[in-house]
């Protein structure tokens, strides 16, 4: 199920490791967020703080530059909410093409 949603539709194989372990469970979820303007983002950002604290997770956003504000937001937000700040960027992006 999770290969078909991460084709949807591209029509190019998807691959997924087979890794030897005994009851090992991966989660994935998936969300996709439209702001119409930028006194959203901090709202954002937050939320994405939210449901991502203390949790291992990849964040990736349409540019280099947004995916850093993100990571940069969130690092000031563990700070002032006393979390391990355990955010990292990594520059990558998820193409249809």
């Amino acid at each position: 199920m999770a290969k078909k949603l991460l084709r949807s539709g591209i029509g190019k194989p998807v691959i997924t490791p087979k890794i030897e372990s005994v009851n090992r469970q991966l989660k994935l979820a998936l969300e996709h967020s439209y702001l119409e303007k930028e006194s959203d983002e901090s709202d954002y950002n937050k939320y994405i703080f939210n449901i991502t604290k203390s949790r291992k997770c990849l964040i990736f956003a349409n540019y280099c530059t947004q995916t850093e504000s993100i990571v940069s937001s969130l690092h000031k937000i563990a700070r002032t909410e006393g979390f391990t700040d355990i955010y990292y960027v990594h520059h990558s992006s998820i193409s249809a093409g």
